[in-house]
């Protein structure tokens, strides 16, 4: 634990409570030479707009700073009959840009010269206050202001409010000495996110590959023998490209032939009524219902939207007007093993008519599928539900990991910049370490 300063005094403050006693505190709008709203320019008007940064003046949107740090391009740029239009300000590179509405809290860097919308308020500090400092200091305001906002019957901020947010000023050479400590251990903090992220993505990539290859190919040698199957099969061409070679005995079907797709039924939010059934649209759950239109288990399957993702439920279900399902009453094949065909069969790309996103019924009926005899299709399922828990095992860990990653990210600035902890030393020597 690092240690904190010799002396301490109350800040009069809740969530700040005992500060050090040689820092200053005062409201935000004090510690600022200049703050500047943005607008938008009429969006109708063309010559409003320019086509790239180099014939206009960049235009900050809450987009381009979804990544925090510094703004330094983007999406949209205003001509100089723009800026007139809505009288933008041109805010220096350093700028603070902070997000008043949409994403409240959010909090960038300019890298660049450039106009906000009026989402965002641009922010320059006085002589008194290091930019990165103040960058840090509306970092650690997010959790106090979330609660603010959650309190208040509007969610939003306005430039006033912000002028009111209590700001602590250390001495400037101090100030200089946190916003160096953290810009090294939030590089660090995030750099093992990355990885952890980066693991994700390898499991999630790992479980693909692994459902494609068992679907088509059939079990691994050792896993064949443990159920009591060929561990080293005949195979033979498919005729199908993307499938390849199977396994002798397999036959190779369109789908209209295994399965039928059932059309899911219209259900409002209105005519939702609280209940313990699952309502599926394209993308996943959507909520709940006291009905289902299924029977148990099912595998619901984008339409509309997201069109082509595969789900399953254990227990019966409610699929909505945007999805095909597929129960029971809909094929003989093992669900399970029918639900991992679904899912390598790349159905997103099956539909051929490109003016109305989605996917058809009769193009994915199309379909060419692997389909082993009943006894196999369940132990492949039985393998793939194993590998897949082992899977959701440490992809919940790295999750785990990513959140509490980000609880110390947020804990290391609060402690830094409201003096819980001093890091001058540490700043001096590039040492990092926790709190």
């Amino acid at each position: 634990m690092k240690r904190g300063y010799d002396t301490y005094h109350n800040s009069g403050v809740e969530w700040l409570a005992d500060i050090p006693g040689h820092w200053g505190l005062t409201r935000l709008g004090m510690a600022l030479s200049d703050s500047v709203a943005g607008g938008t320019p009429n969006t109708s008007a063309d010559h409003y707009w320019a086509e790239s940064d180099e014939d206009g003046m960049p235009w900050v949107a809450i987009g381009d700073m979804s990544d925090g740090g510094i703004v330094d391009c983007t999406e949209k740029s205003v001509t100089e009959a723009g800026l007139m239009d809505a009288r933008l300000q041109p805010l220096p590179p350093g700028t603070i840009v902070y997000s008043m509405y949409a994403s409240v809290g959010a909090v960038a860097v300019l890298g660049i010269t450039a106009v906000t919308n009026q989402a965002i308020l641009g922010l320059i500090p006085s002589n008194d206050v290091e930019s990165p400092y103040l960058y840090w200091w509306l970092h650690a305001l997010r959790s106090p202001v979330s609660a603010l906002t959650r309190s208040n019957t509007q969610a939003n901020l306005n430039a006033d409010t912000v002028h009111r947010f209590p700001i602590l000023v250390p001495p400037l050479e101090e100030q200089e000495q946190i916003g160096a400590y953290l810009d090294r251990e939030t590089a660090r903090i995030d750099k093992l996110i990355t990885m952890q992220e980066s693991l994700i993505e390898r499991l999630d990539e790992y479980r693909a590959a692994l459902i494609t290859q068992v679907v088509s190919k059939g079990l691994p040698p050792e896993a064949a023998e443990a159920m009591g199957l060929d561990p080293a099969p005949a195979l033979k061409d498919s005729g199908v490209a993307w499938l390849g070679e199977v396994p002798e005995h397999w036959a190779a079907l369109h789908l209209r032939h295994i399965c039928r797709f059932a059309y899911g039924d219209s259900l409002t939010l209105e005519d939702r009524v609280q209940g313990e059934i699952p309502v599926y649209g394209s993308n996943g759950r959507v909520g709940f219902h006291n009905e289902a239109n299924t029977s148990a288990p099912v595998i619901v399957v984008g339409r509309k939207g997201s069109h082509g993702k595969v789900n399953f439920e254990l227990g019966r279900a409610f699929a909505i007007d945007t999805t095909y399902f597929v129960d029971e009453t809909c094929t003989a094949s093992d669900l399970r093993w029918l639900c991992y065909v679904l899912m390598s069969a790349d159905l997103a790309d099956v539909s051929k008519d490109s003016a109305v996103p989605g996917l058809s019924r009769e193009d994915a009926y199309a379909k060419y599928l692997p389909h082993p005899p009943i006894a196999e299709q369940k132990a492949i399922a039985e393998y793939l539900d194993a590998q897949s828990g082992r899977i959701d095992t440490l992809r919940s860990k790295a999750e785990l990991s990513i959140e509490r990653l980000h609880e110390y990210r947020s804990a290391v600035i609060s402690a830094a910049v409201t003096g819980k902890i001093d890091v001058r030393d540490e700043a001096l020597a590039g040492v990092g370490g926790g709190v």
